[in-house]
């Protein structure tokens, strides 16, 4: 080297992340439960866990700068903060991904922050839920966020081994697995979020705090009112009765004019019935539950008669397997499958043996066909398809955010009931 020269090293460059955990001291025991299970997962964080100060603005600007999704667990601390103010802020300026996380319980969010969350989907992680239940949902987000192309590239590799010349894909409003083969407005009612068949050619439509008779064009024959609002509220029997939730029991129609109690007793010790099934294969009645109090659900199983039978509520850990179960059905090898709101699609067998739990977040309506293929929907425009065994196998694009319901008739036909537009679509199968 020569005499008076200065070797300069070159500045680090900063390094990328998946994921940039935005939160307040306060909840930082949590944070760093959420942070374990993503590197868990090879997913790549940077956090503040040094509570830093002095060049605190140019770090986090950095940090901001080199991630993909930014993760903001917000509380009421956190909007006081001027620094977590400008963190979010600065993300939402780089169009970064922000997914909200909400560290405390009952907080609703004002100001600058609720002006930013608006009505994005966030995960709770306050104490109200089991934190592996939201754990699970948030992982299978950020997942998805990291690669959104993954399922749709696994999807249309599926579909082109499935196509044929004679079974061309139609295109509408995105739909492009299957082909689209009838489509009709449901008349004088509020939604439609859930389907059940009444033989041979009416359907029953849930929405709000009533049930409706339809026909096959979506004229509406009756009209049923139920006491609360509910998803999966109603069922079809194997031998063609309504049964439906209304207030503290389960009631079977009988005719316009009258109903009877069919299970009662329901909604005892802080637990109420949120849906209902009734297997036309085994003939039992399946009841979904919730302890909102509590922050977990279960299942009830009666017979044909409405004979209290069993009780399916935890994994083989004694721990939880459901919060809110919303849809229930059962598939061809007898399992009985669960839509739960926080807990994705739940799949036990009859005992009540966990079979497996499929991380779908936020889901709403769930269907099986008679290869044992589930069909679950949720906030996307996809209809997810699963084996038995809760493999991912495809999914069905609809083009819409808006399906909540959904119905298989006679193993050929996907009816999509569309919950604003008040409308069901029919998809070849």
């Amino acid at each position: 080297l020569h005499d008076n020269s200065i070797i300069m090293a070159e500045p680090e460059k900063p390094r990328k992340h998946d994921v940039m955990i935005s939160y307040n001291w306060d909840n930082k025991e949590t944070v760093l439960k959420i942070r374990e299970k993503l590197r868990e997962n090879g997913i790549s964080c940077w956090i503040d866990v040094e509570n830093m100060s002095g060049s605190t603005l140019e770090a986090m600007s950095a940090a901001v700068e080199n991630c993909t999704i930014f993760l903001m667990c917000y509380s009421g601390k956190y909007s006081e903060s001027n620094n977590c103010q400008a963190e979010a802020e600065y993300a939402k300026q780089k169009g970064k991904i922000i997914i909200p996380c909400k560290m405390e319980r009952g907080y609703e969010a004002c100001g600058w922050l609720g002006f930013l969350l608006g009505s994005k989907l966030f995960f709770e992680f306050s104490g109200k839920y089991p934190f592996e239940n939201k754990m699970n949902d948030l992982l299978r987000e950020i997942k998805v966020r990291l690669n959104m192309e993954t399922d749709d590239k696994l999807s249309t590799e599926v579909q082109k081994s499935l196509r044929t010349e004679d079974r061309p894909i139609a295109k509408n409003e995105g739909a492009d697995i299957s082909r689209i083969v009838k489509e009709f407005q449901v008349h004088d009612v509020e939604g439609a979020r859930h389907i059940a068949h009444s033989p041979p050619d009416k359907f029953w439509i849930g929405y709000e705090k009533s049930i409706a008779l339809i026909d096959s064009e979506g004229n509406k024959l009756s009209e049923i009112q139920r006491y609360r609002f509910t998803f999966g509220a109603h069922s079809v029997t194997k031998e063609g009765h309504l049964v439906y939730l209304s207030g503290v029991s389960v009631k079977r129609y009988l005719s316009e004019s009258s109903s009877e109690n069919f299970i009662t007793g329901t909604n005892v010790d802080g637990w109420k019935a949120r849906s209902i099934y009734a297997s036309h294969r085994t003939g039992d009645v399946i009841v979904g539950l919730q302890n909102e109090g509590k922050g977990i659900g279960k299942l009830a199983v009666y017979d044909n008669e409405g004979t209290y039978k069993q009780t399916i509520e935890n994994d083989a850990n004694e721990k939880p397997l459901y919060t809110w179960p919303r849809y229930v059905t059962d598939n061809i090898n007898g399992d009985i499958v669960t839509s739960d709101w926080y807990g994705g699609i739940v799949a036990t067998d009859q005992a009540g043996t966990h079979r497996f739990t499929y991380n779908l977040s936020i889901p709403r309506a769930v269907v099986t066909d008679s290869n044992g293929r589930i069909f679950g929907c949720n906030n996307t425009p996809k209809i997810h398809v699963l084996d038995q065994n809760g493999k991912f196998l495809m999914n069905i694009l609809t083009g819409s955010k808006d399906v909540f319901s959904l119905y298989i008739h006679q193993d050929t036909e996907l009816y999509a009931g569309y919950d604003s537009a008040k409308k069901i679509v029919v998809y070849k199968l």
